[in-house]
């Protein structure tokens, strides 16, 4: 719901945006802008990779809990072990939705400035050499 209403917030004020671009300072405006229009759009490839990594753990540990009894299909007795890891799976997949706007705004503000100093790094030697 967050990401509806912030979606929504950010395409209404696109008009206000252009005028405010032509401002002196507007590029700055803009600038920001655009930075929330990509923090909130990675939300949803950040939660389909969380969903993959749970899913992908709670197999593996729902695997583990049936093969403890020296089972390989679900029964009663395999139970309460499987319904434990799924809820383990399932609260730990919680908390770490939490976290998918922090590190979808720390993508946004901090890998900028890596590319920049990445490419930097790269071209020096070609910088150097030329001079």
């Amino acid at each position: 719901i967050m990401q509806v209403v912030i979606n929504a917030l950010l395409y209404g004020s696109f008009l206000i945006m252009v005028l405010v671009m032509l401002l002196p300072t507007g590029w700055r405006v803009i600038s920001s802008y655009v930075q929330t229009l990509v923090w909130v759009q990675l939300w949803p490839p950040l939660y389909a990779v969380l969903n993959l990594v749970m899913t992908m753990g709670a197999q593996s540990e729902s695997m583990m809990a049936v093969s403890t009894l020296n089972q390989s299909a679900v029964t009663l007795s395999t139970y309460a072990g499987l319904a434990k890891v799924n809820a383990d799976i399932a609260a730990f997949a919680g908390y770490a939705s939490l976290a998918i706007p922090l590190i979808s705004w720390g993508i946004v503000k901090f890998t900028a400035p890596a590319v920049t100093a990445l490419a930097s790094n790269i071209l020096s030697a070609t910088q150097q050499a030329v001079a």
